[in-house]
């Protein structure tokens, strides 16, 4: 199974590196310490198909010697604007699954008979799911801002109800602390990448 995962990751890298420019492939081969094996491997192939180098010799010129960040970031960008965007579109999927949790939630509150928090809840899911669904297409930098309005009022609704039940063990709120810090990185982390892509659209 492990080799079959390789070889469909290799074939989906071979792929999609057809699409991109010369200077993201140099800049591949200048970071090639972040890469996977097999994804340096078919970066060098497509340079020498380009013409970009004439040998793997040429790695060994100045221009194409590793480099690597040494600037440390909580949001970190990728070497390239295609595996940016791959980042982007990761955590665009991880934000349309917690859109989903409050739909859950409020199903099992039209069940208990709370029509109010099942309204707040399904209000919620709804626009998390619109407005990630917009940022994801255009970028905006307003809809990010929403994301996280809405994620903020998700998250004081769901700690008024866990004190209203006084679920106050150290679980509960580690749990709790958890989620909203997963919640809020994401949310931050895609309105840094919205705005680098959006101000690239300009």
């Amino acid at each position: 199974m492990k080799t079959d995962t390789t070889n469909e990751q290799v074939e989906n890298f071979k792929a999609r590196i057809k699409n991109i420019s010369n200077a993201e492939i140099v800049s591949m081969l200048q970071y090639r310490e972040q890469f996977q094996p097999f994804a340096v491997e078919i970066a060098v192939t497509e340079a020498l198909n380009r013409n970009i180098i004439t040998s793997k010799n040429d790695l060994n010129k100045p221009e194409f010697q590793p480099k690597s960040s040494n600037k440390k970031t909580l949001f970190p960008m990728a070497s390239s604007d295609a595996y940016t965007f791959g980042i982007f579109k990761s955590l665009c999927r991880i934000a349309y699954f917690y859109g989903i949790i409050p739909l859950i939630y409020a199903v099992f509150q039209l069940i208990k008979g709370e029509y109010l928090y099942a309204l707040a809840a399904i209000i919620a899911g709804i626009g998390i799911g619109y407005t990630v669904y917009k940022l994801e297409k255009t970028f905006n930098i307003l809809y990010s801002n929403l994301l996280l309005l809405i994620n903020v009022a998700t998250i004081a609704l769901s700690a008024y109800f866990l004190y209203s039940y006084k679920f106050h063990s150290s679980m509960d709120v580690f749990a709790i602390g958890c989620v909203v810090a997963i919640t809020l990185y994401i949310t931050f982390y895609l309105r840094k990448l919205s705005a680098y892509f959006f101000n690239k659209k300009k």
